[in-house]
């Protein structure tokens, strides 16, 4: 009885449910499409209804393009074009340098006057001038260029002017070296010569040759024994 309870109650009660909650979804889908297709009208006559007064403010902007282009092309021709010295351009144009030259003018006055200003305040506080200080300030006896000897020139003190040369004073002792004779300048002894090189404790004596006759004669060759 129980097997057939369960089954009827599905039936009776679940059955019904699923198809009303089915066809709930389903009314729900189709009012949510209807929905959107009217946002979506309402949306495109919104956009159409503008394409007029786009169009508009287009034609406005080309037309503004046009005037200005035209404006800029006169105004390069007339830059271009050379300045007549009676019109009033030419004119105006001189008017304007010279009041830039008056006025460059006078910066470059004032720069010079605020310059002279700063170095007449550093003077006065400078007690002892850049002259002063290297010893510049009172004349120097001149060197008579005929009394100096130049490169390549013959001394006063040389050969040919020996009674001009100044006396200096013998030195003291004779420089004889024995018998009465004078030194002639013997020449010098040879250097001695160097002292051998030492052996080092770190090097190892020579390897002595081997003896002419040994003991034990070396095996044959071919002996199996080795």
């Amino acid at each position: 009885m129980r097997f057939v309870t369960v089954p009827f109650f599905i039936f009776c009660f679940v059955l019904p449910l699923a198809l009303q909650a089915q066809e709930f979804s389903e009314f729900e889908r189709l009012s949510g499409f209807a929905g959107h297709q009217r946002r979506d009208e309402k949306l495109e006559a919104s956009r159409l209804a503008g394409v007029d007064e786009v169009k508009k403010e287009r034609q406005e902007w080309e037309k503004e393009l046009e005037r200005a282009v035209a404006d800029f092309k006169a105004q390069r021709a007339r830059n271009l074009a050379p300045l007549q010295e009676i019109s009033q351009d030419y004119l105006r144009d001189i008017q304007r340098k010279a009041a830039n030259d008056k006025e460059m003018e006078a910066a470059r006055q004032q720069y010079v006057n605020e310059r002279d200003r700063k170095r007449r305040e550093l003077e006065s506080k400078i007690h002892v001038t850049e002259a002063e200080e290297y010893g510049l300030d009172h004349e120097v006896d001149r060197v008579d260029i005929h009394k100096r000897v130049l490169y390549g020139s013959q001394s006063p003190w040389s050969k040919g002017n020996i009674s001009s040369r100044p006396s200096r004073p013998e030195p003291s002792g004779s420089t004889d070296f024995g018998g009465g004779d004078s030194y002639e300048g013997a020449p010098p002894p040879p250097p001695p010569p160097p002292p051998p090189a030492g052996t080092p404790e770190f090097f190892e004596p020579d390897i002595p040759p081997p003896p002419d006759v040994f003991d034990d004669s070396p095996p044959p060759f071919d002996d199996p024994d080795f």
